[in-house]
């Protein structure tokens, strides 16, 4: 099965579940909605649309990342945040990522880190901490860690061991092996930055990698995303008739 969508909500609710059959909720990241309005949010979509989650920048960025810019709480003085740091600031904000999770039952949360967190034995000893916090929660972790020092090799490694998920373009780095992984999270960053459009040779390779899996998920998160979701929504959904 192909799921696809955009990193975001490209367009009004309505218009958005009319035309695709998912959404990876960028505002947990930046600071989550109230429980509320997350499940306002569940009650509305058909019921066969799924949400999944990004995690909420505290747990995974630290306070220098300029994505804080649209923090709107205050932090404690003193207090650092972000790395999975093992802290009260870092834990409740995990706890905030698990409670938006659980209103929109979103089966995965991606874990995205910046390149400043590099595969250090200190970053790697807190990722394998972090990970007995999430066990047993009823979803799976997707991990896409930025820059180059982590490898496809590397990240595959990591992620068989804790159970997550290697999630991340495609054009990137190459797809983990469905062998190993029969679930792909993809995340279209723009082959050539944000600005880039894709062509249909374009998603004629990201169907052959998608189909090659038991499920996957297909997310843009280009400027021109919403039209190129639909586009490649309606490629996958006429391969299906």
């Amino acid at each position: 099965m192909i799921r696809v969508g955009c990193c975001g909500w490209a367009k009004a609710q309505a218009v958005y579940t009319a035309e695709l059959d998912a959404v990876e909720v960028q505002q947990t990241f930046y600071e989550p909605p109230q429980l509320r309005t997350l499940e306002r949010w569940r009650r509305t979509a058909p019921s066969d649309f799924v949400f999944t989650v990004k995690c909420f920048q505290l747990v995974t960025h630290e306070r220098r990342s300029p994505t804080y810019r649209r923090l709107r709480r205050h932090l404690p003085d003193g207090v650092e945040s972000g790395h999975f740091r093992d802290n009260e600031v870092v834990r409740a904000a995990w706890k905030e990522t698990i409670e938006a999770a659980r209103a929109l039952r979103a089966p995965i949360v991606l874990v995205q880190t910046p390149a400043r967190f590099e595969p250090t034995a200190q970053h790697l000893a807190r990722l394998r901490a972090f990970a007995a916090w999430e066990s047993g929660l009823g979803f799976k972790i997707a991990f896409e860690p930025r820059g180059p020092a982590w490898t496809g090799q590397l990240t595959d490694q990591l992620c068989r061991e804790l159970g997550w998920l290697r999630a991340g373009d495609p054009f990137v780095l190459p797809p983990p092996d469905p062998e190993y992984q029969p679930v792909a999270y993809f995340r279209l960053h723009g082959r050539t930055g944000y600005r880039y459009t894709f062509s249909e040779s374009d998603f004629q390779q990201i169907a052959r990698w998608a189909k090659a899996y038991a499920h996957a998920w297909v997310f843009f998160n280009n400027q021109s995303m919403w039209n190129d979701a639909v586009r490649f929504r309606t490629l996958v959904t006429a391969r299906k008739r």
